[in-house]
C-alpha cells in the first residue's frame, strides 16, 4: 500500500510540473509569434514609406535639390489619399508568411511642410544640401580653374612654337617692309608733284591730308541725350530690357495663408548660425533666377527680390 501511494505522488508531481512547462512553452511560442508579427509590421511600414517617398517631386529635386512629397489637393492637403497610398503598399507585405495579418486602423502621427516655421524646414534642407555637396562644388571650381589654366598654357605654347618657327616674325617683317615701301612711294610721288609745280599756290588742306575728312563731331548733343536717359536705359542693353510679365501674388507663398503640418515628436530647431547663413546665400545664388539667368517660371528675378526684400506685386 505504501508503494502504490509513492508511485501516485510522483505522477501528480509530474503532472503539475508538465502544466507549468507547457504554459512556459506556449507563452514562448506566443511571444515569438508576436515578435514576428511586429517585425512584419515594421517591414511593411518601411516598404510603404520607401514606396511612398519614391513618388517624390522630381522637378523639385532636380532644380532645387529639395526632397519633398506632393500631398495633392488645391485648397487643403489631401493627407487621406497619401495614407491610403501608403497603406496599399503595406498590405502585400502583411499577407506574407503564415500569419496573414490585417491592418485594422492606422494614421499619420506627424508630418512637416517646407513652409513650416516661416520656411525653416526649407532653409535647413537647403543648408544641409550645401554642406553635403560643398566638397564636390569645390572640386568643380578647382577643375574649372585648372582647365582655364591648361587652356592658357596651351595657347602660350602654341604662340611660342609659332615664334620659334618664325611665322609671326616673318609676317611682321613683311608687313613692316610693305609699309616702308608704300611710305617711300608716297614721299616720292609728293616730291615729284612739288617739283613739277602742281602745288605752286600752296595747295589746300585736302591736298596734304589725302582727302581725309578731319571734321570733329560735337559731343554736346550726345551728352544732353544721355542726361535725359534713365538709369536703366544706360546700364541695360536695348535689345534685352526688363521683363514686363506679371504674376498673381496668391500663387506665391508670401501672398497666401500658409498651411501647417502636424507637430512631430521632435520640435523644429531653428538654425541661426553664421555659416548656415552663408551656405543658404550661396544656395539662393546657384538655384534661383536673376537678371542674367532668369527663372523659367514664376518670378523671373528671384535673387533681386530677395536682396531688395520687395513685396510689390506686378512685374516679375
Amino acid at each position: 500500500m505504501a508503494k502504490i501511494l509513492k508511485k501516485g505522488s510522483i505522477t501528480i508531481f509530474l503532472a503539475l510540473i508538465l502544466s507549468l512547462i507547457l504554459s512556459l512553452v506556449c507563452a514562448s511560442i506566443e511571444s515569438v509569434r508576436m515578435a514576428a508579427a511586429r517585425t512584419q509590421i515594421l517591414n511593411s511600414m518601411d516598404i510603404g514609406l520607401y514606396s511612398l517617398f519614391g513618388q517624390y517631386d522630381r522637378i523639385l529635386l532636380k532644380d532645387y535639390d529639395l526632397f519633398a512629397l506632393y500631398a495633392g489637393g488645391k485648397e487643403e492637403l489631401d493627407m487621406a489619399s497619401v495614407y491610403d497610398n501608403f497603406q496599399s503598399y503595406m498590405k502585400p507585405v502583411l499577407k506574407q508568411n503564415s500569419q496573414k495579418l490585417n491592418l485594422l486602423q492606422g494614421g499619420l502621427n506627424g508630418y512637416q511642410l517646407l513652409t513650416d516655421g516661416n520656411g525653416e524646414v526649407f532653409y535647413q534642407q537647403a543648408v544641409k544640401n550645401m554642406r553635403e555637396t560643398l566638397g564636390s562644388q569645390g572640386v568643380q571650381i578647382l577643375l574649372g580653374k585648372l582647365r582655364d589654366q591648361q587652356k592658357k598654357t596651351d595657347e602660350a605654347e602654341k604662340k611660342g612654337q609659332q615664334a620659334e618657327n618664325g611665322g609671326s616674325l616673318k609676317s611682321y617683317d613683311s608687313e613692316i617692309a610693305d609699309a616702308a615701301k608704300k611710305s617711300e612711294e608716297a614721299e616720292k610721288e609728293q616730291q615729284n608733284q612739288i617739283d613739277s609745280g602742281e602745288f605752286g599756290d600752296g595747295g589746300s588742306v585736302d591736298d596734304f591730308t589725302g582727302g581725309v575728312n578731319t571734321e570733329v563731331e560735337n559731343p554736346i548733343p550726345v551728352i544732353r541725350k544721355v542726361r535725359k536717359m534713365g538709369l536703366l536705359d544706360i546700364v541695360i542693353p536695348t535689345e534685352k530690357g526688363i521683363s514686363d510679365a506679371f504674376v498673381n501674388k496668391k500663387e506665391l507663398a508670401s501672398g497666401r495663408k500658409l498651411q501647417t503640418g502636424m507637430e512631430m515628436n521632435t520640435n523644429l530647431q531653428y538654425d541661426n548660425s553664421y555659416t548656415s547663413g552663408i551656405l543658404f546665400g550661396q544656395y539662393l545664388l546657384s538655384k534661383l533666377g536673376n537678371y542674367t539667368r532668369p527663372a523659367s517660371s514664376g518670378l523671373r528675378y528671384q535673387v533681386e527680390y530677395i536682396l531688395e526684400e520687395k513685396t510689390v506685386t506686378g512685374k516679375i
